[in-house]
């Protein structure tokens, strides 16, 4: 076996750590343009980070055209729900549906009971909604405000990407059971953030 594969997965989990330090106020206040702030926004905030790993690591476990369609209906609906809350105003409760999605799917990857099918399309739409929703909130005062979901919604594709073309290449047991562990950490990450935010309020 190659040692490019645990050395790609530890420097993976050192970006993802470094992402998640950053705060969010940095995607706006740099002058680089509202679809790359967009582009950003899950780097930038760690709710959303969370469910766009999840969404990645959720689809290593799915087999044939589902590995790419989950990823995509999540962008579709990512997509979908910015551009709702640009045309209504912030979505009620999308933040809430973020972490608990979190949660579960955080959770279904540990099981290794990720849905598939239908329902597991519907799901990644569900989610997708939420995220586009909840990427937009405070966001008034974008110049472009649909240069900025639109980049929001690309976000998570080369992520998953990058994770399915990691996965076929190595192959190993190892890796399905990192990814799971990986699953068991995010969901308990979501369940203290919520816990906290509970908490603060």
């Amino acid at each position: 076996m190659s040692r490019r594969g645990p050395r790609a997965a530890r420097a993976a989990l050192l970006g993802s750590l470094l992402a998640s330090a950053a705060t969010p106020a940095y995607a706006h206040t740099l002058p680089i343009g509202d679809f790359y702030a967009g582009l950003l926004q899950p780097a930038l905030h760690l709710p959303s980070l969370l469910l766009v790993l999840c969404v990645a690591l959720g689809a290593t476990q799915l087999e044939g055209s589902a590995r790419g369609g989950a990823p995509l209906a999540f962008a579709a609906g990512c997509l979908a729900g910015g551009v709702a809350a640009l045309a209504t105003g912030p979505l009620s409760g999308a933040g809430w549906v973020v972490r608990a999605g979190t949660l579960a799917l955080g959770l279904a990857i540990a099981l290794r009971r990720v849905p598939t099918g239908v329902a597991g399309l519907l799901l990644a739409g569900v989610l997708g909604v939420a995220q586009g929703g909840h990427a937009l909130a405070g966001e008034e005062g974008l110049a472009r405000p649909l240069l900025y979901a639109l980049g929001a919604a690309f976000a998570p594709l080369p992520l998953a990407g990058a994770a399915l073309a990691f996965v076929e290449r190595v192959r190993a047991f190892w890796l399905e059971v990192a990814v799971r562990i990986a699953g068991s950490w995010i969901a308990t990450i979501a369940l203290l953030a919520g816990a906290l935010d509970v908490a603060a309020r």
